[in-house]
């Protein structure tokens, strides 16, 4: 039997009370089900998956590095930016990377680092001048702006198939119940109905129960006793509200009896958060790395709080100050490339968070490992009531309403926010006004505004950008 296809732990689907049923739309047929042409694909590829996971990982290497040529080939021919850029690292006389051959570590070290700068200011000239029919259709993907200002770039379907594939190889490391109901607590747009959709499916690719969603703008409290009314088996939410979530149960001496576990995403998560979780809601912490522009980046390894680099999707580096390889143990610079996608490739792409590398895993799989992601907490803010809330400032939002390029909020007393504001020209009082008017609103709360407008932001120590600071006491 090859390696790679002997069975490892871990490795199987489910079995007993968790069943691994694939989504049937054949009407009159349950088992074995027959799924849609997108679940069918991502089935296909998470079978792939099961596989490479226990490649070794100079075979994991090979077969990106193969993947990654296809695509920094299809960038320099088809995309504007990149057919200038890399023509200048090729050299006079030297390897031509448009050639599709083989990229050297040497030459590919060589390649300039992509900021979000660099996205924001290329703007169509990154997206590729070829269609191609078999990626499926294009769409806009527009980052939340919580690591800056806000960046556009295009996915297809073929980088959706991949995303969900991930998703999928995530719950079926976690061993979760496909069929039991997930709550997504999250800021909601316009698209989303408060309590969710009873027939969104929160596992693609399998047969699985329904994915409820509720604003995380909403008082903690209020998010508490809707978690209570619908029993959810998983809960979804960002580490800082889930310690609002946490102290809310700790302090009103009621828990959640439905929970199985808790799944966060978008900020860092401490030892703390993990044993606080356990301790009061009496369930493990699932942590995902992620970045809307990309999609899942690292996923908490099964057997230990670690993260596995998603290798078959995306490349990462973590880079020193030089843009040297850090050392295991050092935080460095997360720079990505993201391997399908050929609508608008993102080549060495720095996303503007930290983390920190690590030796192999003892459990056996070869994907590169993260001990550590330090970043961005986004702090809760405290309302007059005593009620804490995760701001809805949407930022993105905002820079199109107003003359506005970049926002902070401070919150310097329970009833008082700093606004520090990058601006392309002086405002008048009425919009000063109108802006103080639109926060207030989107709070649903009256507080006095202080508006500063200044040349920069600064980043914080951990690079990662902070829409919301909360400097009071609890």
């Amino acid at each position: 039997m090859r390696r790679d296809a002997k069975p490892r732990p871990g490795s199987r689907t489910f079995s007993g009370k968790s069943p691994y049923l694939v989504r049937s739309v054949v009407p009159g047929i349950e088992w074995p089900g027959l799924p849609d042409q997108m679940d069918a694909s991502v089935l296909a590829i998470e079978y792939q998956l099961r596989r490479s996971l226990w490649w070794p990982t100079s075979r994991l290497a090979e077969q990106q590095r193969r993947q990654r040529d296809l695509l920094v080939g299809h960038a320099a021919r088809t995309v504007p930016f990149y057919r200038e850029r890399l023509a200048v690292v090729a050299g006079a006389g030297a390897q031509t990377i448009s050639d599709d051959q083989t990229i050297s570590d040497e030459l590919w070290r060589r390649i300039p680092i992509v900021t979000r700068a660099d996205l924001r200011n290329a703007g169509s000239t990154l997206e590729s001048r070829k269609a191609l029919p078999s990626h499926g259709r294009r769409f806009e993907i527009r980052s939340s702006g919580t690591t800056g200002r806000p960046v556009t770039v295009q996915g297809t379907a073929l980088t959706t198939i991949m995303s969900r594939a991930l998703n999928l190889r995530d719950h079926l490391w976690h061993k979760r119940d496909m069929r039991a109901t997930a709550a997504l607590i999250r800021r909601l747009d316009d698209k989303v109905d408060e309590g969710g959709d009873k027939a969104a499916r929160w596992a693609f690719g399998a047969d699985s129960g329904p994915l409820i969603s509720y604003d995380i703008a909403r008082p903690v409290k209020n998010q508490v006793a809707w978690l209570r009314t619908q029993e959810p088996a998983y809960l979804m939410t960002h580490p800082s509200n889930l310690r609002a979530i946490i102290d809310a149960c700790r302090e009103g001496t009621k828990d959640l009896p439905s929970l199985r576990e808790v799944d966060t995403f978008g900020e860092p998560v401490d030892d703390s958060l993990r044993a606080e979780t356990k301790q009061v809601l009496g369930v493990p912490l699932v942590d995902s790395y992620s970045a809307e522009e990309t999609g899942p980046l690292a996923l908490q390894c099964p057997d230990c709080e670690c993260y596995l680099v998603q290798s078959e999707a995306v490349q990462v580096e973590v880079v020193d100050d030089a843009g040297e390889p850090s050392r295991y143990g050092d935080t460095g610079r997360v720079v990505v490339t993201a391997l399908h996608n050929y609508a608008t490739p993102l080549v060495r792409y720095e996303i503007g968070d930290c983390a920190e590398p690590a030796a192999p895993c003892d459990c056996g799989r070869g994907l590169p490992r993260l001990r550590a992601i330090p970043g961005r907490v986004r702090n809760m803010m405290i309302l007059p009531s005593g009620d804490k809330i995760r701001p809805p400032f949407a930022i993105g939002s905002l820079t199109r309403m107003f003359a506005l390029e970049q926002a902070q909020f401070v919150q310097t007393a329970i009833d008082r926010l700093e606004a520090l504001l990058v601006a392309p020209r002086a405002w008048t009082a009425e919009e000063e006004e109108a802006f103080r008017r639109e926060i207030c609103q989107r709070l649903g709360q009256d507080f006095a505004i202080e508006l500063k407008f200044v040349a920069e932001i600064p980043f914080p120590p951990s690079r990662k950008f902070e829409e919301f600071r909360c400097e009071i006491e609890a």
